[in-house]
């Protein structure tokens, strides 16, 4: 069975797509559909085929030139549920609403090699202000293996958050992973790892 829903790409890079697109049910192993076109996802592309108990779809691009992806967190159904009861004087009308919460993803960017003093600068990013003050973990693996832990925090209200680790001078990095969000919601927010990146420029936080 399958499900319909409006996939919305709201940046992508020149030389990205068309695209694939996997949902979470498998492990983003097999596209539900392929070669969809980039102006349609920036449109705002309608899916119907969308594997029933997905909550997240990975938008990934084919092209030659550039094969990285980003996960998109499917809204769940606003489900309204009414109980009326009535007697010949009075009649009582109960309504429930569960309200569709705000998915806020969370990437994070990362020096991909350290400075001559060991420095290394990580920049963790959420989509939105976030509701609350966000604690993420993150971890920096060299290419020898060896790796170096921190923690970023995200204030209430702000979108970015930086730290620096210290590893060897000039060291090089392989990966940056996300280890942990804390809290996972808040106020209505559900907060998702999204993407990790090693870069030479990263997108630095706007000053307050």
């Amino acid at each position: 069975m399958a499900f319909s829903a409006v996939i919305t790409l709201t940046t992508a890079g020149a030389d990205t797509g068309p695209f694939n697109l996997y949902s979470d049910i498998d492990g983003f192993v097999t596209p539900f559909e392929t070669g969809v076109g980039k102006a349609a996802l920036e449109a705002g592309y309608l899916s119907s085929l969308i594997p029933d108990g997905t909550s997240i779809v990975r938008v990934k691009s084919t092209s030659l030139f550039c094969t990285n992806y980003i996960n998109l967190a499917l809204p769940t159904t606003t489900t309204t549920t009414t109980t009326s009861t009535s007697t010949s004087t009075s009649t009582t009308t109960t309504t429930t609403t569960t309200a569709i919460p705000e998915t806020v993803s969370i990437d994070a960017c990362g020096s991909q090699q350290a400075d001559p003093s060991g420095n290394i600068v990580i920049y963790v990013y959420a989509s939105v202000p976030v509701a609350t003050t966000l604690t993420v973990g993150v971890t920096w693996t060299s290419s020898d293996t060896s790796t170096v832990s921190g923690t970023v925090t995200i204030l209430a209200g702000e979108t970015c958050g930086t730290t620096t680790l210290v590893v060897d001078p000039n060291e090089t990095g392989a990966n940056l992973e996300i280890t942990s969000i804390t809290p996972g919601s808040f106020g209505g927010q559900t907060y998702f790892e999204n993407t990790e990146t090693l870069s030479t420029e990263c997108d630095v936080c706007p000053i307050p």
